[in-house]
């Protein structure tokens, strides 16, 4: 008799869980809670978070109100590959970081939250853009496509598999955009892929223009919604009113993978230590700030300085103000000398950055292939 309500009180308590053994997979398009961290707590994505949240102090040694970069602590230790934010009057309201084994993080610094929006895949992500605070959309290893965002209208954010219908399995190795209903992504074999608001089409080589050998490409960007820039092996390729054209003579030999636009200046990053600017005259000047780094990450602040940095140790941010007069700075990603006497290895040495993101010159962040989400600021 014993046994019977052994059994009936397990299965009644599994029937008050709402059957949490039986959550659908990954690979489907359903809706389905998802948990996340917040500092050591653990809650359901939804309703009730902000009952959860706590001020939560970022861990480490002090800074005394110093400014210089500081290691934090996603709750997680991954490969780091990208990073994008979202910035409110100027001020960053969210910050992304996609790794490897599916990993996504997002950090709410004004409280200093972290959240896991990890997918249930252990694919490589590999690249990340957010619409919103509540709206991220990533991609990656073997055609990795998916957006996190409340798509069933219950309140829950939860992730949209897009690449169930997509279908790809090449890897996607970058994505940006302007708006929910306008995002490209670009990844091996020639990807390109455009998203409407509703779904994502496919370019044919053919309409972009592409002969063999295909090149793969690494880096998008959204300039307006008629303007898309993309960067690849040694091709830049350009879509405006509706057609493509390709540039592979200005950058023939080089092995492009970043590209970004700001105030009218397009900076493409190379490897040889290159970085390459077009001032919206259609010549482009090279630029050396070294002469070995794989310029990947760019990012330009609102003053009009260029960081760039890149996957060759040591972690270096280069700057430039723009001025043609002017040479190329760099700034250490290191901790500041009293940080790094007491706690010489709270920065990875040999690190190499794999983005970067900020809202001024004074507030960046950098994620590496060392693990590490290192953010430049004034820090308590």
């Amino acid at each position: 008799m014993k046994r019977v309500w052994i059994v009936f009180l397990l299965v009644a308590g599994w029937l008050m869980l709402g059957g949490a053994l039986c959550e659908p997979a990954e690979g489907v398009n359903v809706h389905n809670g998802v948990d996340y961290y917040v500092g050591d707590k653990r809650g359901t994505d939804g309703a009730g978070e902000d009952a959860l949240e706590e001020d939560i102090p970022e861990p480490g040694p002090p800074f005394d109100d110093t400014l210089g970069w500081k290691a934090l602590d996603p709750g997680q230790s991954q490969m780091w590959n990208d990073i994008s934010g979202v910035a409110v009057e100027g001020k960053a309201s969210r910050v992304f970081v996609v790794g490897g084994f599916g990993a996504v993080v997002s950090y709410e610094p004004a409280k200093r939250k972290w959240r896991s929006l990890n997918i249930s895949d252990t694919r490589d992500v590999r690249g990340v853009w957010a619409a919103a605070p509540n709206y991220v959309t990533v991609c990656g290893e073997g055609g990795l496509l998916k957006r996190h965002f409340d798509y069933s209208g219950s309140g829950v954010e939860e992730w949209y598999n897009d690449d169930l219908s997509v279908g790809l399995s090449l890897d996607l190795e970058a994505v940006d955009g302007l708006a929910k209903d306008v995002m490209w992504a670009v990844g091996r074999g020639g990807t390109v892929l455009q998203f409407d608001g509703t779904s994502w089409k496919r370019w044919k080589h053919a309409d972009i223009g592409f002969s063999e050998p295909i090149p793969s490409l690494y880096d998008v960007e959204v300039v307006t919604p008629d303007k898309v820039l993309m960067v690849g092996d040694g091709v830049l390729v350009k879509y405006e009113g509706g057609a493509f054209t390709i540039d592979a003579t200005t950058f023939a030999g080089y092995d492009t993978r970043g590209i970004h636009e700001a105030a009218g200046k397009v900076w493409v990053g190379a490897d040889k230590g290159t970085v390459f600017l077009d001032r919206g005259e259609g010549v482009w000047e090279k630029h050396q700030p070294n002469v070995f780094s794989v310029f990947e990450a760019l990012w330009t602040a609102p003053s009009g300085k260029v960081f760039a940095a890149g996957s060759h140790p040591p972690p270096i941010v280069w700057v430039y103000d723009g001025n043609e007069t002017d040479t190329w700075e760099y700034l250490p990603v290191e901790s500041p000398k009293f940080i790094k006497d007491q706690f010489p290895d709270r920065i990875v040495t040999n690190s190499r950055i794999s983005g970067i993101w900020g809202t001024g010159e004074q507030n960046i962040f950098v994620c590496t292939k060392e693990k590490q989400i290192i953010h430049y600021a004034v820090h308590k």
